[in-house]
């Protein structure tokens, strides 16, 4: 998965950029408590970040990792009072491609039409 914390710059304009560091901080930790321990979860930089799950190829397992993420983040966004909206790309193996760049450009291809389309949560 990748995924993009929407109108990052906004937060920061807006609620400045302690609050926008709080953000990014929020986001890492719903993350890690959306995805297991065996998941591979980074920053990638900025306001993007990669989760890869290990062995999870089946679409259920990956929209209730993708709802307890949505989850996390919603509580987030109401404990800091800061709007948090993430745009979420799936690429699955083997069928979205088999070597690491090729899943990286179909899920980053994902998430830019989630980010066109709509948001995993818009809150506060």
């Amino acid at each position: 998965l990748v995924v993009d914390t929407d109108d990052f710059k906004g937060v920061n304009d807006t609620y400045g950029h302690l609050a926008g560091d709080r953000a990014l901080q929020q986001t890492a930790a719903a993350l890690t408590a959306a995805f297991r321990p065996q998941d591979l979860i980074g920053r990638l930089g900025g306001d993007e970040f990669v989760a890869f799950l290990v062995g999870a190829n089946d679409d259920a397992v990956i929209e209730a990792k993708r709802e307890a993420l949505s989850s996390s983040i919603a509580e987030a966004s109401r404990s800091l009072g800061v709007p948090i909206a993430l745009s979420v790309g799936v690429a699955r193996y083997p069928q979205d491609g088999a070597t690491y760049q090729e899943l990286f450009d179909a899920a980053d291809r994902a998430m830019y039409d989630e980010k066109n389309e709509g948001r995993v949560e818009d809150s506060v």
